[in-house]
């Protein structure tokens, strides 16, 4: 994700903390209001921010068991459900003629019904749109994939233009003891930042024991003429 697109995402939230633009293309035909990237209007709509509280209210409310082929049972997790209770959750106001009425954190079941008349791709277009701006894409997760690899590292000196998620946990690490977020702070936080200070600490993690599984290697020790031995000078390579 580029510089700047990063910097004005983060001046939205700074200006109005705890709510996430999104704003679509659209062109008219009729009276239908169809997302285009070429669309000679826009329409917006506001969310609340995705915390992982939120997160994890919607995703237990969205799993269901089922039976595998084996017979033995797993959990899964309804994506259409889980998109659904978002917009009921997350959604505060928007531009469109149809009016948003909360109550209790929720849109009330006539608002629900009201929005639910709206053309689907628009809501879809919506969504989508939140969503990349409350979660860690694929392409952010490998670049911290690859910058973790290096911040790690054993004869590491940091890592040149830092991403996102490099950036948030080592300013975080440096004011908390690895954090010391309560339950509360936790539920509290964007889900995108958990997930981001979540995979740093995974890798952080892997890394403490590759280099832990390295120092308590034995020795290799092989025999050398008149059958004295000497440390391997192989290579090991962790497995």
């Amino acid at each position: 994700m580029a510089v700047e697109e990063v910097a004005r995402r983060e001046a939205e939230l700074m200006e109005n903390p705890g709510e996430v633009p999104v704003r679509v293309r659209v062109r008219r035909e009729g009276t239908l209001c169809l997302p285009h990237p070429d669309g000679e209007d826009e329409e917006k709509a506001v969310f609340g921010v995705m915390t992982f509280g939120d997160h994890l209210l919607i995703e237990q409310a969205c799993r269901h068991e089922t039976e595998r082929e084996d017979g033995r049972s797993q959990f899964e997790v309804d994506f259409n459900e889980v998109r659904r209770l978002t917009l009921k959750r997350s959604l505060l106001s928007w531009s469109l003629n149809v009016p948003v009425e909360r109550q209790n954190g929720w849109l009330t079941p006539e608002s629900y019904q009201r929005v639910g008349t709206v053309f689907s791709p628009l809501i879809e277009a919506f969504l989508d749109g939140f969503w990349e701006k409350s979660d860690v894409s694929k392409k952010e997760q490998e670049q911290i994939d690859r910058q973790a690899a290096v911040l790690f590292g054993k004869s590491s000196r940091g890592v040149a233009d830092a991403c996102e998620a490099v950036r948030l946990y080592c300013s975080m690490g440096s004011q908390w003891d690895k954090f010391g977020i309560k339950e509360d702070e936790l539920k509290n936080m964007p889900y995108r930042k958990y997930v981001m200070l979540r995979m740093m600490v995974n890798h952080e993690n892997e890394s403490t024991r590759r280099q832990m599984s390295q120092k308590q290697a034995p020795v290799t020790k092989i025999a050398g003429r008149g059958g004295r031995t000497r440390p391997s000078r192989g290579q090991r390579i962790p497995m």
